[in-house]
């Protein structure tokens, strides 16, 4: 079973997945986690997640047998596949921002969707945040989507070329791949394109193919690591402001290998709302060729924190 499993089953990623962590946690040198307890277990991978899923502080090295066996159980715990939204009628859908890389596939992944036409929404929100470009990870991807739009003339654009890239935020990135996936937004109001500037205002507001499309731009919060936006506050942030009808019906746009994490982590917060009412649609791109084994430890300890986190709610 997979994490997107977990809320509708009632058991904790740890109950579901024991045999193929028991094997894991043999072959990444943690063997004495076999038939441990929950907490036990937790406070042992928490290391895993120190740092950022960008700039990890934990590293790990596997041989290519090792690598293998890994890949199988990783997925076997539902965090490398691809997962389509479902045809339906959704009454919003909400695409949540990361690195570069990660905001390309997603935008990608929803434009496509779209694209088939057995999907409609009534709306979009791109959920960014206060989080600086991080410029050994993004900026090669940045230039890149920059490069493939310069025969493009739009104000927003020209600020964008003429700036400090690495004084961007992570909203300005959503709006970039947004451009290159999507395509033209019309923006609704004052146009707050990428520029050096500290003021991002908390949402922008633009005209999609005659739809209503948001980036909404997230204070950051105290965490472990430095601080940022998470998913959490992402997600209180869009319940007060797209204030989302009972029962609604939510497309939820993340990408793999985060994406069952993140879904857990956002109904987590609609729980804590009173909003179990609201129908969260849990999608999104398969993992990277390029990904490694600290993102997808990383998300095993999150998955296994989220656990302790339920269970002591």
């Amino acid at each position: 079973m997979s994490g997107l499993e977990t809320a509708s089953t009632g058991q904790t990623f740890y109950e579901q997945n024991r045999e193929g962590l028991d094997s894991l946690f043999s072959i990444v040198g943690l063997p004495e986690l076999t038939n441990k307890s929950l907490p036990e277990v937790v406070a042992a991978t928490q290391p895993w997640v120190k740092g950022d899923h960008a700039r990890p502080e934990h590293s790990f090295s596997f041989g290519v047998g090792q690598t293998a066996e890994l890949n199988e159980i990783y997925g076997s715990l539902g965090l490398r596949d691809a997962h389509e939204l479902p045809p339906a009628i959704y009454d919003h859908t909400i695409v949540l921002g990361g690195v570069h890389r990660g905001n390309n596939r997603r935008l990608e992944f929803l434009g496509k969707a779209l694209t088939r036409g057995n999907i409609i929404t009534r709306d979009i929100m791109l959920l960014g945040g206060e989080r600086r470009v991080y410029p050994e990870v993004e900026l090669d991807t940045i230039e890149g989507n920059l490069d493939k739009l310069a025969s493009v003339d739009e104000p927003w654009l020209d600020r964008a070329r003429k700036s400090d890239i690495s004084l961007w935020w992570e909203t300005d990135l959503l709006r970039l791949a947004a451009r290159i996936h999507l395509g033209p937004l019309t923006a609704e109001g004052h146009d707050h394109g990428p520029f050096n500037t500290l003021y991002r205002p908390h949402l922008q507001q633009f005209n999609w193919r005659n739809m209503p499309l948001a980036i909404m731009h997230t204070r950051a919060i105290s965490r472990q690591g430095e601080p940022r936006h998470t998913t959490e506050a992402c997600m209180r942030d869009w319940l007060n402001t797209a204030q989302p009808t009972d029962n609604a019906t939510v497309a939820f746009v993340a990408a793999n290998p985060h994406m069952t994490r993140m879904g857990r982590s956002a109904r987590a917060v609609l729980r804590s709302a009173g909003r179990s009412d609201i129908d969260l649609v849990v999608a999104g791109p398969a993992s990277p060729d390029y990904v490694g084994h600290n993102h997808y430890l990383g998300e095993i300890a999150r998955h296994l924190y989220e656990d302790q986190r339920l269970l002591e709610a």
